[in-house]
């Protein structure tokens, strides 16, 4: 009789796992890092500066000077941007701007991405114990 019983459809060894939950943090990280800042001109910084200064109702806090930059997340398409006002304390200035349609791609890259490393391990998995007799 044969000791070996077959494999359900859906189930990975405990290294594929691991390299799957691994992948998955650096997509995450990918994804959701505020990276490719844009910085602007001085020009550009003080109309920003008294746009800011001006959308401020409250005066308990004295003005000071920011540096701004447009930040984005998403890899590879961006899906957030949103405009960052950064200080000694960093703040944030305005809403998100998303974009659905690169969120919706980003997850599905990701997934796809994570399905063809499990199947690749999997295969190596498989290929060295056919090996092995």
């Amino acid at each position: 009789m044969d000791d070996k019983l077959p494999r359900r459809r859906f189930q990975i060894h405990l290294s594929t796992a691991l390299v799957l939950m691994f992948a998955a943090a650096g997509l995450l990280f990918l994804n959701m890092n505020r990276f490719g800042n844009e910085n602007f001109t001085e020009q550009q910084q003080e109309m920003l500066n008294y746009s800011y200064r001006h959308s401020q109702t409250t005066s308990a806090v004295p003005f000071q000077s920011h540096i701004f930059v447009r930040a984005v997340r998403g890899w590879p398409l961006v899906f957030q941007v949103q405009m960052v006002a950064e200080t000694q304390l960093e703040g944030i200035w305005g809403e998100p701007r998303w974009n659905y349609w690169n969120l919706t791609a980003d997850m599905g890259i990701a997934l796809g991405m994570l399905g063809a490393i499990a199947w690749f391990c999997e295969w190596l998995i498989a290929r060295r114990l056919k090996l092995a007799g």
